[in-house]
């Protein structure tokens, strides 16, 4: 202890030093580990972008025509499925009471 008590500006210099090393392995140790996590989600971010692009329906112009054209064909049969529905609908509907409706 006489060592420390003779060089005290040196002594203090070389417990903050050490102090300062020990912080700064700690924040790169913490850093390292958030580091690792992002490259992971990176990594699987990519992999999804390249499941996306082997999708067949990756937007292509030839695929966006094909699919207004698939989109026009729906729509065509739902509207006549929507005409023949409409050929069975009353022309007009009537209130019916709560006895009326028990007697039918």
């Amino acid at each position: 202890m006489t060592w420390f008590k003779e060089n005290k500006f040196l002594g203090g210099l070389i417990v903050i030093t050490l102090l300062l090393a020990i912080l700064l392995a700690v924040f790169g140790i913490s850093q390292k580990s958030k580091k690792e996590q992002l490259l992971g989600e990176a990594a699987d971010m990519q992999q999804e972008i390249g499941k996306m692009h082997s999708i067949d329906p990756f937007p292509k112009s030839e695929n966006v025509r094909e699919k207004r054209k698939n989109l026009k064909e729906v729509l065509q049969k739902g509207s006549e499925l929507q005409e023949l529905l409409l050929a069975y609908a009353p022309l007009a509907l009537e209130n019916v009471s709560v006895a009326q409706f028990a007697e039918n």
